[in-house]
């Protein structure tokens, strides 16, 4: 903006108060308005995905939001101020059904939480009601938990914390900073913020030779490249589903299936590994939605989609379906799902969305 006031160069008369507040202000809520009804209008096509999200003011306030997810759009719809509310199952399951209501309930395709008790009760209450639809835990919160976990192991958390103690004494030292930065090309290493600082000289220099000892340690960094081929898979699995630029749905069951693999192929102990990750991904994360991909997008071809399978109920070309209905992974020519599990969350979901 300031720079098209400069390109208009000197004389340019701004707009009033009186305008900023009345004209313009009805013209961009006219605008929005628009937005969001082509957004809306989007909703019985594509589906959409309602996001439940609690968290707290500043001065402490709990609120939940609920946003709209659709068609790579997200828009904000309603807040609750729950203020002296006990969160429970019931009353926080009264606030998804409302919403569901407004939205349309043919309309959602699944609503989406965290996975904190509270919440995941609700969650099952609401699929009880409204049959047409899923309820999921939040894929970023999960997969932050399975790092968490993973993190607790003993091998691993022993080569994190002696991480913590490198980057720590480097950021409390200038003179140490700087010469990092001359092999690291002036990129920064992360460190949060509670980590303790050491003003103790006598400290520091015991310190240094710990540290010291540590980097020139080849068996540290073993065990450096052990945690990152651990923690590098799921990240990018983090990384690639924590958007909104497009839909991630489709996409989590193959790229955690991925990361898995990549593990096994790298890590040793991978078994223990999975376990943790199962743990979470079967208990938690995984949902017969995941399995059937990227059907809601394509529920302009359902009645397709069911003759199809009622002609071809009893041929292995059903297991495959999921594959067709998301196109990337169709063509990919490296999908290694669980056929099993496709066939199951494929037949799930659609005996759902059957009855709409």
């Amino acid at each position: 903006m300031i720079d098209e006031i400069a390109k208009a160069g000197s004389g340019i008369k701004g707009p009033s108060a009186y305008q900023i507040g009345n004209e313009y202000l009805d013209e961009e809520f006219e605008e929005l308005e628009k937005y969001l009804g082509d957004i809306y209008d989007k909703f019985s096509t594509f589906g959409c995905t309602l996001m439940c999200d609690g968290w707290s003011t500043r001065t402490k306030h709990p609120i939940i939001n609920f946003m709209v997810y659709c068609d790579r759009h997200m828009i904000y719809h309603s807040s609750v101020d729950c203020t002296n509310i006990k969160k429970t199952a019931e009353y926080i399951f009264k606030l998804m059904d409302e919403v569901v209501e407004v939205v349309g309930e043919k309309n959602v395709v699944q609503v989406v939480t965290d996975s904190e008790s509270s919440m995941k009760a609700a969650g099952q209450l609401l699929m009880k009601k409204r049959k047409n639809l899923f309820w999921s835990p939040c894929a970023a919160h999960c997969i932050d938990l399975m790092l968490e976990d993973i993190g607790k192991m003993d091998n691993v958390k022993e080569t994190i914390a002696q991480g913590k103690k490198i980057t720590s004494f480097i950021y409390n030292s200038d003179k140490v900073v700087n010469l990092m930065k001359t092999y690291t090309k002036r990129r920064e290493l992360l460190r949060p913020d509670e980590w303790a600082e050491f003003n103790n000289t006598t400290k520091r220099k015991a310190e240094a030779i710990k540290v010291a000892e540590l980097i020139l340690s080849e068996k540290f960094w073993k065990k450096v490249r052990n945690v990152c081929a651990i923690m590098e898979p799921l990240v990018k699995v983090l990384k690639t589903i924590d958007q909104d630029n497009k839909p991630t749905l489709p996409i989590i069951y193959e790229a955690m299936d991925r990361a898995k693999m990549a593990i096994q192929k790298s890590v040793k102990s991978w078994k223990t590994i999975w376990e943790v990750i199962d743990n979470r991904w079967y208990n938690q994360l995984h949902r017969d939605l995941h399995a059937a991909g990227n059907l809601k997008y394509y529920i302009q071809f359902k009645y397709v989609i069911y003759i199809f399978i009622y002609l071809f109920s009893n041929f292995v070309i059903l297991l495959y379906l999921a594959y067709f209905l998301n196109p990337i992974l169709q063509y990919s020519g490296t999908c290694e799902f669980n056929l099993d599990e496709v066939r199951r969350g494929l037949r799930t979901s659609l005996q759902s969305w059957s009855q709409i």
